[in-house]
């Protein structure tokens, strides 16, 4: 089932899929890091011991991964800092490509997430953060 999975990350338009503990499976689609909080708020059951693949994974969306109690991830494209927060945390990872920096969509400097948790210390602080950002994203939509 978990290769079914990354599969779907890797090759389909999808954002986030997250596979349950009792094999329940939900998915999120969409840009920047709304597709996972939306689903945390939606599904947050499914997360406890739960498996999350996402097309990207910084420190912000690692953080809200280990806040909501998912075991084990895989990232297409993983930051350097995400697995680090990831493994310190106990927290089985993968990915296709790990990279230093998680860049912003231009291309030209960091993720505002990963600017935003950065110099923030705790998985609750950044995840708190991270959840601030994308509330302020919801509103100017």
């Amino acid at each position: 089932m978990r290769e079914e999975i990354i599969r779907r990350i890797d090759e389909e338009e999808v954002s986030v899929i997250v596979l349950s503990p009792d094999g329940r499976i939900a998915t999120a689609t969409g840009h920047t890091i709304l597709p996972l909080t939306e689903l945390i708020e939606r599904e947050p059951e499914l997360f406890q011991g739960g498996f999350v693949a996402d097309k990207v994974i910084g420190k912000g969306a690692a953080s809200l991964i280990i806040s909501a109690g998912a075991v084990s991830v895989y990232a297409k494209l993983m930051g350097q800092a995400g697995l680090d927060i990831l493994e310190e945390n106990g927290i089985e990872a993968s990915y296709g490509e790990l990279t230093p920096l998680i860049l912003n969509n231009r291309g030209d400097g960091s993720c505002p997430v990963e600017a935003l948790v950065k110099d923030i210390e705790g998985v609750e602080a950044s995840a708190e953060a991270v959840r601030g950002f994308a509330e302020n994203l919801k509103k100017r939509k």
